[in-house]
This record gives structure tokens, C-alpha cells and sequence, in this order.
């Protein structure tokens, strides 16, 4: 996924919601100061596109135009109001493996708000992360936006991210993956392809470089020991992964 996924978490705000009134947190406003810090801290350029405004009175919507948006909706029970973002185009995550079905591509991908390594917070069982603790590498598979068909866009995100060309007919849907269900009002479309391991990746701008590290094919072993090891904590990717490991003992 490109750099504009930085203006998707950028827009995930804290709110606090009393008497039908939406105040902003101090914890919001700290949010976006680290967010701008790691937007300013990466030299290519991000357009900050969300809006915030108001629809049926006091209702806030996060919008933007490119990725859908993030809105206050009364939960079904009635006892408390959730964000819910829409993203009407959906997304695609890919398990790219190697023509004879024996390795699988993953890469590690620089994620702001993922917790660091070692993250005290953790050790000592709390939830809540500070936004200083936030900001590691992630290993993960391939994934993006959906742009039109979901065979169209796992083509593009396999060039984009790996730097190799698919056909179509080297794609198989795997399945749909709802990330989370309480939040996101979309599916995200598991997808599998075939790639040849023997080709190398393209090179790789300096933008990409800092993004998108440590690109490498796997064998399928080497995959299920570093899930094992914890090494692995993106949920789409482990999702993936598990209906790839799935479907593929079963046939």
C-alpha cells in the first residue's frame, strides 16, 4: 500500500461524544501532532485529503474523496456511538508464491502506528499504546485499494510493491477477509498468485526503499516458524495466510 495510507490513520481520531455533541480530546489533538511529525519526518509528499464536517446535525464525518469515510453511527444495542469507516471501493491483500508452490513472498513495510518492538506497555499488559511507543516495520504480505476489479488491483500492488508482472490468469481468489468487523463497513478480497521466484525485484525509489524493506521469497516452513515466533502481527496478513495454509493442505 502506498504512502496516502499515513493520511487514512491520520484520520482515525479519539472522540469523546456527551449530550449528543462531539468535543475533540486532548488525545486527538496529540494524535495528529504525531501523525504531521511522521509525515514531515518522510520526504515525499502527502497530501492530507480528509475534511471534517457535520451531516444530520451533530453527526462528525472524516471524508475523503480517495478512501471513503470515517463516521459516528449509533451502535445497534444503543448503550454507546462507534466510528464506522467506509471505504466503498474495498481493498485486496495478496499471498504471492513461486510457480512451483514451495515459496511465498513477503517484504516488511514501515507502519506508523504499529507498536514498537519491545513495547513496555505491552510487557505490562496495557492496551493502550502512547504515540511515542508507535512506529515499526511490519512483515507483510502484499495488499492496496481496490482500483476496479479485484484481479486489476492485485496485478498493480504485485508490480507496485514486488516489481514483478502477473498475468490474470496466474490469480485465484482465496476468499473475503472482514479485518474488523465492529469498524470497517468493507470486505477485503484474499487473493493468491503465481509468480517466478527466478526473476529479480525491480529497483526500487528512494521513497520505496524507506517504505518497503527486506523484500524476499520464503519457504512455506520459514513463514509458519516466524508466525509462530510472533514476528508476524499484521491481521490481514495472517488471515491470508491462514487461507492460503488452509486451502492449500486441503487440495
Amino acid at each position: 500500500m502506498r504512502l496516502s495510507e499515513s493520511r487514512h490513520l491520520g484520520s482515525n481520531p479519539s472522540l469523546a461524544v456527551k449530550k449528543n455533541k462531539i468535543s475533540v480530546t486532548k488525545e486527538i489533538k496529540n494524535y495528529y501532532r504525531y501523525m504531521f511529525k511522521k509525515i514531515k519526518d518522510c520526504k515525499e509528499s502527502i497530501k492530507m485529503g480528509w475534511s471534517v464536517k457535520k451531516e444530520n446535525g451533530e453527526e462528525l464525518i472524516l471524508e475523503n474523496p480517495d478512501f471513503g469515510r470515517v463516521e459516528i453511527v449509533a451502535n445497534t444495542i444503543g448503550n454507546y456511538d462507534q466510528l464506522a469507516y467506509i471505504q466503498p471501493t474495498g481493498s485486496v491483500v495478496v499471498v504471492l508464491i513461486d510457480e512451483k508452490r514451495e515459496k511465498i513472498y513477503l517484504h516488511t513495510e514501515e507502519r506508523p502506528a504499529a507498536p514498537k518492538e519491545n513495547c513496555p506497555e505491552i510487557k505490562k499488559g496495557n492496551l493502550y499504546i502512547p504515540f511515542d511507543h508507535l512506529g515499526r516495520g511490519s512483515i507483510e504480505t502484499i495488499r492496496g485499494f481496490s482500483e476496479g476489479t479485484w484481479q486489476n488491483t492485485a496485478i498493480t500492488e504485485i508490480k507496485d510493491e514486488a516489481g514483478l508482472e502477473i498475468r490474470e490468469n496466474d490469480l485465484e481468489q482465496l476468499g473475503i477477509i472482514n479485518a474488523n468487523t465492529a469498524f470497517f463497513c468493507f470486505n477485503v478480497v484474499a487473493v493468491l498468485a503465481k509468480g517466478d521466484s527466478k526473476i529479480k525485484f525491480s529497483p526500487q525509489s528512494e521513497g520505496d526503499k524507506k517504505k518497503i524493506k527486506n523484500r524476499k521469497w520464503y519457504t512455506k516452513k520459514e513463514v509458519k516458524e516466524i508466525i509462530a515466533q510472533g514476528k508476524i502481527f499484521c491481521g490481514v496478513t495472517l488471515a491470508t495466510l491462514n487461507l492460503y495454509f488452509q486451502k492449500s493442505e486441503v487440495n
